[in-house]
């Protein structure tokens, strides 16, 4: 699976998603349909072109996560577990990925239709509560 990787800085210089190790890094994935924080989510998992993978803690770098669209929702939740995300925001995600990702530990919050940007501010504001 061929990844490829843009770094947008937010303050500082571009870096690792994860910290230092004592540290707890909450990094939190949202299928996008585009690069752009103001890209819309993805409403299938299985078909995301994007994945907006951010470090809440650090906030000092988003990165943009290009996968290959030919994979299934499967593939693309194990490669998202590579990633080390605990939160996985979609539209909406098939059985499978979702077998994936809770066997990996991976919170996933489904029916979300917003921009990327409004559902991560909604996410740290508590709103999926």
């Amino acid at each position: 699976m061929q990844l490829l990787m843009l770094f947008v800085t937010l303050s500082g210089s571009a870096g690792s998603l994860l910290m230092e190790p004592d540290a707890a890094p909450l990094i939190v994935a949202v299928t996008a349909e585009g690069p752009e924080m103001t890209s819309q989510v993805s409403p299938r998992f299985g078909q995301t072109r994007y994945f907006t993978i951010v470090n809440l803690k650090s906030d000092q770098a988003r990165t943009i996560v290009h996968l290959d669209s030919s994979r299934t929702g499967y593939d693309l939740a194990n490669e998202l577990t590579k990633f080390k995300v605990n939160v996985v925001i979609t539209g909406r995600i098939g059985s499978n990925a979702l077998g994936v990702l809770k066997a990996a530990e991976v919170e996933v919050i489904q029916g979300v239709s917003s921009t990327v940007e409004e559902a991560l501010s909604r996410f740290e504001t508590g709103g999926f509560q």
